[in-house]
């Protein structure tokens, strides 16, 4: 499956239109940060896990195209804060930790998700998800900020939301169609 297909299938999720998207996926791909696919008819970018991970991060972390490949890199290499890996994921950035989650709809990753998101004032990333004993833990990605500011600006996707990215990955996967 190609992003332009995905985009129109989760396009009731976004508040971007599919052109919009595309638009981002571009300057993205101009930013080095997506591979192209092959040029013409049938072409463009496949619609994978890593890929849809970039792009929400781009949605996440910026408002505007420019300079969103810089921003999106820079979030997406985000380590967990406490030098090991993502608690959910296992994950040992915030890009591999949502591009996991979105992998498989039946994954104890994309389960257990509650959400995932960034403070852009405090250049942090968040997956927020359900511990085993029923609590909510959180794996932190980026600098560990001692004094946090009461304003928070954060931009988020909920766990319901990214199952059902991962269920129409995962559709097209079940189908021998990821190409398609």
């Amino acid at each position: 499956m190609k992003t332009r297909v995905f985009y129109r299938l989760a396009s009731s999720d976004f508040s971007f239109s599919e052109n919009e998207l595309y638009d981002l996926e571009r300057q993205l791909r101009l930013d080095g940060l997506l591979k192209s696919g092959r040029p013409g008819p049938g072409g463009g970018t496949p619609a994978t896990p890593e890929t849809i991970a970039m792009l929400l991060i781009a949605l996440l972390a910026t408002d505007t195209k420019r300079g969103a490949g810089n921003v999106s890199k820079h979030y997406g290499l985000f380590q967990p804060s406490d030098g090991g890996k993502c608690g959910l994921t296992g994950a040992s950035c915030f890009a591999e930790a949502l591009a996991t989650i979105i992998a498989s709809p039946e994954s104890a990753a994309a389960e257990h998700v509650i959400e995932a998101g960034v403070v852009r004032n405090l250049d942090v990333a968040t997956i927020e998800y359900h511990g085993g004993d029923g609590g909510v833990l959180v794996s932190k990605f980026g600098v560990n900020a001692q004094d946090a500011p009461t304003i928070l600006v954060k931009a988020t996707i909920d766990g319901d939301t990214l199952r059902h990215f991962a269920a129409i990955l995962a559709l097209f996967q079940d189908e021998g169609q990821a190409d398609a």
